[in-house]
């Protein structure tokens, strides 16, 4: 339904300027995946004082970006095939 309802929308004109809703989807949707990575960056790297351990935590780290980073593509996919953008 939603991408039936997305297909049909067309561009309107509020006032003088012409407003595309699909364009404000993707930019919204751009918008979103910025603060999602920059807060997973955040998050995701932060580091203790060195110790006996410290590789196999940064790996770890990496690895749980890594994850983290599938799910977002596999989202962002699933969003382009649903919304044809």
């Amino acid at each position: 339904m939603l991408t039936e309802g997305m297909l049909v929308l067309d561009k309107t004109l509020m006032g003088v300027i012409e407003l595309d809703p699909k364009e404000i989807l993707v930019d919204g949707i751009r918008k979103e995946l910025g603060k999602t990575l920059a807060t997973m960056f955040h998050e995701g790297f932060i580091f203790s004082k060195k110790g006996p351990n410290e590789i196999e935590n940064i790996e770890q780290k990496f690895l749980m970006i890594k994850d983290k980073f599938t799910g977002l593509k596999r989202s962002i996919e699933y969003i382009q095939d649903f919304l044809n953008i």
